[in-house]
Parts: structure tokens; sequence; C-alpha cells
């Protein structure tokens, strides 16, 4: 890892609180994550649950604490863990650390779940192999790993502009990063199969200097965008379920009831 790379996971971990949905899961998708383990825990209601979440998502972690699952937080930074742990969970409990890279990672441990937030969208589709033939190893029998993931929308919208013209028509009064967010960076993604932020930041000044966008709606995504390297990753739903069909058996997918909720998926999947 490089020093950048490490100063870039330092001050977006820092700006972390500042981000909205669906960069965040919402209300509604962690509502149907936990839909499951109610019905889960009733089942069962003395098994003492092992679950791994990859990566610091405080809202993944404050939720299986409600259901007192041992928990086990694996991200490439310790830094990273430490600063988002300090952000308000409404449950908190007793949480091991691994410092691992997700393509590299083992454990000794043989998870009942695993959760992972966006994870697949930080990694091209060589890597994310590597991640999810990880998980797979990772997760007990019968396991399952629990996806949340930004899949390429339906609209082919080019550029910020476009965004904005077809959010303005079609969502007039949510706001606007919640919903832009999820059609701006993957109108960015290039041959390397992530997003080209330098264009992206130089479409977004553009569009203040023709007037477009508000001050607040321009200072907003200016800020987030501030720590960005190389956006995200957002692979066609039909190309990410052939990758987690390799591992697992697709047991169901949903999603929330949010505005950009047909363009983040919650897939269920059972190890093979």
């Amino acid at each position: 890892m490089t020093n950048k790379e490490y100063t870039w996971a330092k001050a977006k971990a820092k700006d972390w609180k500042n981000y909205l949905p669906p960069t965040r899961p919402s209300i509604s998708e962690l509502a149907v994550i936990e839909e499951y383990f109610v019905d889960l825990v009733k089942s069962n209601p003395r098994k003492k649950y092992t679950l791994a979440i990859l990566g610091c998502t405080v809202e993944f972690r404050s939720l299986v604490h409600k259901y007192g699952m041992e928990v086990t937080i694996i991200d490439f930074s310790k830094l990273h863990f430490e600063i988002l742990s300090e952000q308000f969970m409404t449950y908190k409990g007793e949480e091991k650390f691994l410092e691992m890279d997700w393509r590299k990672m083992k454990s000794g441990i043989k998870f009942d779940f695993i959760l992972g937030d966006l994870v697949v969208n930080m990694l091209d589709n060589e890597n994310r192999e590597l991640m999810l033939k990880n998980i797979h190893n990772m997760l007990a029998e019968n396991g399952l790993a629990i996806l949340r993931s930004w899949i390429e929308p339906k609209e082919k919208l080019l550029n910020f502009e476009s965004v904005l013209k077809f959010v303005r028509k079609k969502y007039p009064n949510v706001n606007f990063y919640t919903s832009t967010a999820g059609y701006v960076y993957p109108a960015y993604i290039n041959n390397s199969e992530f997003g080209d932020v330098g264009k992206l930041k130089n479409d977004l000044e553009d569009l203040k200097k023709k007037k477009l966008i508000t001050s607040a709606e321009y200072n907003y995504w200016r800020d987030r965008l501030k720590y960005e390297i190389k956006g995200v990753a957002v692979p066609k739903l039909k190309v990410l379920n052939k990758q987690f069909s390799k591992y697992f058996k697709i047991k169901k997918m949903k999603q929330g009831v949010d505005i950009f909720s047909d363009i983040y998926k919650i897939h269920f999947l059972k190890k093979k």
C-alpha cells in the first residue's frame, strides 16, 4: 500500500460521517437485512452466530450487535477502523479486528455470515473473483454471505449534465446527492472498470459555471470528491450474478424502497 493510498484512506474515513445514502446503506436496506436476522433468531434464540463484516460499515456493525453476534471486522487499515468506530452506533459490542486485504484474506474462523457493503464495487472483475473465493472459503458449511452491491443502471447516462436533467425531471424534490450519486459514478467508468474522477470533477465545475446547480449542491459534491482517486467499479447485474454463482447459490436478491433501489441490490448468497 502506498503512502498516497494510506493518506486517502485516512482522509476518506474521516469524511465518511458526511456521506448520505446510497453511498451508505439506507434505513430501508438495513430493514431488508434485519428482517432475515429477526427470523433467524426466532428460529434458534440460543445460538451464538459468528459474523464477519468486510469493511467498517457502522450501520452493519450496529445492526448485528443488536442481535448479540460474535463480530469480526476485516479491513485493510486499522486506522480506518479506529476512525469509523468513533461514529455513532445505536448498538455496540465486542469486536475482533483483522487487518487484511480482501483479495488475500484467510481466517482460522469459519463464519456463519459475512456481510459487505459495496465491497464488490471496490475491485475490478479479476480481483473481485479473488475476494469472492476467499469469502466462500471463510464461510462455515451452509454459511451465508449478504452483500449490498451497486449495479450498472439501465439508463445510459453519459455525463453529469445528462444525469442532472434526468433527476431534475424524475426526482425534483429529492436530495441532490442522493438522487444523482448512483448514476454519476457509472457515467464515468472507463476501460479500467473504474471511473475517470478527473473528468467527473471537471464536469461538476462546468455545471457550476453554467449555473445549472445551486451552491449547496456543488459544495456537497465537491467535498465528497475531494479524496476520490478512481471512483468505483459498477458491474452489470448479469455479470455480477455470474461471478456470484461460481461460489454461491443465490438464495435471494432483494432491495430497499428508496429512489435508488433499482441499482443497489442485496444478495443473500449460500455457500456451495
